[in-house]
């Protein structure tokens, strides 16, 4: 906890202007930064796992919405992909660094960030909803597996999100294709096609159990639209995991309770 809560004095000073909830999530992550040894931080990604269809930056706002108020410590595996499988800790630094010079209050989307510290969004959301369907990363056994939208047990197979599950701006779905579906020699085959209400889509499939075997990015047209495959010999179970982004999804007074 101190640790935690000396990093939001720190955070103070370089204004206000990264969205709610990243002032909790890289809080969270900071926790295994300085408590390598420690990992209390899992209670708090539990949350995250619970309900990845959540909006990477959402936030409670000015509700009383608990899902949504812990959801912002849980996102503290965002801070962890940074750290693990991108830059190294700077860059979780330098995402606050690139927050300086800003003067407006709950502004700075973590699109915006990461594009401002050198990074291609497109390519670390991709890598994130790879590595975050089989939860690799270090440590991995005090981490929860994220909830799948639905388990494929027998293929051809072919669906859509219902309300219930369908995520927010930068949350994800995760559909998972039982191992037992794959065969040695044979790839899996997907064709995706993304609601037009979004902004943007990323499409990702991957293979693994509890570590990343292999993965790939759907190239998606213009009307969110494409298809991608990868080799599914049946050894690992594979995932679709997919995600909205909707520029007019950000800042603290965002309705996410109705997103």
């Amino acid at each position: 906890m101190a640790c935690h809560e000396l990093h939001h004095a720190i955070q103070f000073a370089y204004g206000f202007a990264h969205e709610f909830w990243w002032w909790e999530a890289s809080a969270t992550w900071v926790e295994d930064l300085v408590y390598p040894g420690l990992n209390d931080w899992a209670n708090a990604l539990y949350m995250f796992a619970q309900s990845p269809q959540i909006g990477m930056n959402a936030s409670a706002g000015q509700s009383n919405n608990q899902q949504l108020f812990w959801h912002t410590y849980g996102m503290g595996i965002w801070g962890m992909y940074l750290d693990q499988h991108v830059g190294g800790n700077e860059l979780v630094k330098e995402t606050w660094e690139a927050s300086e010079g800003e003067w407006c209050q709950y502004c700075l989307w973590m699109p915006d960030a990461i594009e401002e510290v050198g990074e291609d969004f497109e390519d670390v959301m991709t890598g994130f909803m790879a590595h975050t369907s089989v939860m690799d990363y270090r440590d991995r056994m005090f981490m929860t597996d994220a909830v799948r939208a639905k388990t494929v047990n027998s293929l051809p197979a072919d669906g859509a999100s219902g309300s219930s599950t369908r995520p927010q701006s930068l949350g994800l779905n995760i559909i998972e294709f039982n191992s037992s579906q794959g065969q040695g020699g044979k790839d899996l085959l997907v064709t995706f096609d993304g609601d037009d209400d979004a902004d943007e889509w990323y499409a990702v499939l991957s293979v693994g159990n509890n570590n990343l075997k292999d993965y790939v990015v759907f190239e998606l047209d213009a009307d969110h639209s494409g298809t991608a495959r990868i080799p599914f010999d049946g050894s690992a179970a594979a995932h679709l995991i997919v995600a909205p982004a909707d520029e007019d999804a950000q800042g603290y007074e965002y309705n996410w309770r109705n997103a």
